[in-house]
């Protein structure tokens, strides 16, 4: 299977979670391009029941002109919808791609959370994840919640 320019770019550029990542870098993410009601549409205009209760939401500047013109355009496409599950679409693969860009340091690929213990708790299943991956299970070295007690710990004495 040939994947589309969207596609590919979403795969070189964004994890999923709960998504087997190896058969998304063969078939592709399903692109969502457009919502109306309870429903949101694929680029071969296919349309899903959108189910995921607002899984992740954001609170953006309020009165920035600028930012109303965006969300005013994107509301008029696809208001909101999720990367879960190997779903995607094009403000999540170009946020990622402009994440990489500007990033200090090369990045291979951005993963999107919603809050900074989120974020942490993420990191030490990727480590478990790649030790896992490179044969190397001994080398988990904390448990579910090790994000949530190591920030419990900070401030720590030098």
């Amino acid at each position: 299977m040939t994947l589309t320019n969207m596609q590919a770019r979403d795969v070189a550029s964004l994890i999923h979670p709960f998504t087997n990542l190896k058969l998304l870098g063969q078939t592709g993410p399903n692109i969502l391009e457009r919502g109306k009601g309870v429903f949101v549409y694929d680029t071969d205009g296919k349309e899903y029941l959108e189910a995921m209760s607002s899984l992740w939401c954001v609170a953006l500047g309020w009165g920035e002109e600028e930012l109303v013109e965006a969300a005013a355009e994107q509301m008029r496409r696809l208001a909101f919808v999720h990367i879960f599950a190997g779903k995607s679409h094009d403000p999540a693969i170009a946020l990622a791609d402009k994440l990489k860009e500007i990033a200090p340091f090369p990045v291979g690929k951005v993963f999107f959370a919603n809050s900074g213990s989120e974020a942490n708790d993420s990191q030490v299943k990727f480590r478990w994840y790649a030790a896992n991956a490179r044969g190397l299970p001994a080398k988990k070295r904390s448990s579910p919640g090790a994000a949530a007690i190591t920030a419990r710990r900070w401030p720590r004495p030098a």
